[in-house]
């Protein structure tokens, strides 16, 4: 813990640069904590960039921090994660910040990954941000937060400003789990572009099985941001979501606002859940969507859009262009 590490005046590193890393025994607890890495001036990191990770053990992962500023990487950036033969761990408060730089895999907040196939191991991820500006390219997805393990996604950011783009999906927290909840993570793009999917907070796992409640998530697109269809991935045709749940549960009070000349290729949903079913009915409730003045989207609008059909109390505001039909 309290490590820094700095590269600048066009460095080059031809593998990973982390800044604190913990491998002890797997019954260990252990914390990493208030790491910094700064990459800036040209240089060059080939593998990943981490700025905090345990990779065996039990453990905390908070407050470390990546940085990277008119430089490039040739893999994932990684602000804080508990990764690999890690079973368990918490991951708080960590960032990922990029300022004109060049990322050519995905990048992560807070991430949780564990393994071993048949456990998903358990985490909570919380409070964890991206920030993309000044032109920053990411050639792989963006996630404030990613859990692969059973637990909370809650309260992580991405922030993309400063025509910078994203040439995957981006999703302000996302668990990939048999069970937990996704609530309170935000994206907000103001003059960006996104070719693939944007998602406030999002439920992935296997569809229809695995269970959920996606809550007051929220997706805001302003100063002429694109959300556009992916060239190499039908898979992501340029939709947002607020809240999205592939599995079982409820989808509530998630919103998406779209402003200031932006475009929305796809669907717009303030909340979708795909799972449910007349057993596990669920709900799709309170979501809300606002297509502002001069805004477009090229598909449809859903406030709330739930598989067995039971919607409630949605909310939809059109001053815009909306090709596609429109339901509450």
């Amino acid at each position: 813990s309290h490590n820094i590490v700095e590269l600048s005046e066009g460095a080059y590193v031809g593998d990973d640069v982390v800044g604190g890393h913990s491998a002890g025994d797997s019954s260990t607890n252990q914390n990493v904590l208030d790491n910094k890495v700064t990459v800036s001036s040209g240089s060059r990191v080939e593998g990943g960039l981490y700025g905090g990770v345990i990779t065996e053990g039990l453990g905390t992962v908070q407050y470390n921090t990546v940085n990277l500023n008119n430089a490039s990487v040739g893999y994932d950036v990684v602000g804080g994660g508990v990764l690999l033969d890690a079973p368990t761990g918490t991951v708080e408060n960590n960032a990922v910040n990029i300022s004109a730089g060049a990322v050519e895999g995905s990048v992560y907040g807070g991430a949780f990954e564990y393994s071993l196939a048949i456990d998903p191991g358990n985490s909570d991820i919380r409070n964890n941000t991206v920030s993309l500006s000044e032109g920053t390219v990411v050639s792989g997805s963006v996630f404030g937060g990613y859990d692969s393990g059973i637990g909370d996604v809650t309260g992580n950011e991405v922030f993309i400003s400063g025509n910078s783009r994203v040439e995957g999906d981006v999703y302000g927290g996302l668990l990939d789990a048999q069970t937990g909840s996704v609530e309170d993570n935000h994206v907000n793009i103001s003059a960006g572009t996104v070719e693939g999917n944007v998602y406030g907070g999002a439920f992935h796992h296997y569809y229809g099985t695995g269970n959920s409640d996606i809550r007051n998530n929220t997706v805001i697109l302003s100063k002429g941001t694109v959300v556009t269809k992916s060239e190499i991935s039908p898979d992501r045709p340029g939709s947002v979501y607020g809240g999205y749940n592939l599995g079982i549960g409820d989808v509530t009070g998630n919103s998406v606002s779209v402003s200031d000349s932006s475009s929305v290729d796809g669907d717009v949903y303030g909340g979708m859940v795909k799972g449910n079913d007349d057993s596990n009915p669920g709900s799709a409730s309170q979501n809300s969507v606002r297509i502002e003045s001069g805004s477009t989207v090229g598909g449809s609008v859903y406030g709330g859009w739930n598989s067995n059909g039971e919607t409630s109390g949605n909310f939809i505001y059109v001053d815009g262009t909306v090709s596609g039909g429109v339901t509450a």
